[in-house]
């Protein structure tokens, strides 16, 4: 059975035991880079900054997709 999508899933994480103030400020950073950025090196560079967490931090009973 799977989870609903934003479901609460304990970790231990880097990411997980951030400040949550943290985690909002750079959500914000990323969305005013999001449409700053104006050649295609900074969008892919900024697309793998998004990906990188992504395989990091994920869950021990989570899958890569």
């Amino acid at each position: 059975m799977q989870e609903p999508v934003f479901s609460y899933v304990p970790g231990s994480s880097i990411l997980h035991r951030l400040d949550p103030r943290t985690k909002v400020a750079a959500v914000m950073l990323l969305g005013i880079l999001t449409f700053r950025i104006d050649n295609f090196a900074g969008i892919g560079a900024l697309f793998a900054f998004f990906l990188c967490p992504r395989f990091t931090f994920r869950t021990a009973n989570e899958s890569v997709f």
